[in-house]
């Protein structure tokens, strides 16, 4: 197994998602709703955002075979 064991690996599968699907700019835009659209449906695309965060780090986890590395497999996955 590689340096760090599994919970580094989600730390940094989770990290490329991010930087990937540039998550931080979604989550600000759906906090920017604040007050603007139903408190239900603004909770909603949060958790339905989660979700897919949740989804893509399983994917990352289950066919990247080799250690997880930030930058590389953002430029991999990038191109």
């Amino acid at each position: 197994m590689n340096r760090g064991g599994i919970a580094f690996d989600i730390v940094r599968a989770f990290m490329v998602v991010c930087e990937l699907f540039d998550l931080s700019s979604l989550w600000n835009s759906v906090e920017a709703l604040d007050n603007k659209i139903n408190a239900t449906l603004q909770m909603r695309m949060m958790r339905e955002i989660r979700q897919h965060i949740e989804r893509a780090c399983r994917w990352l986890l289950r066919h990247h075979r080799m250690q997880l590395y930030i930058q590389i497999t953002i430029n991999a996955l990038q191109s």
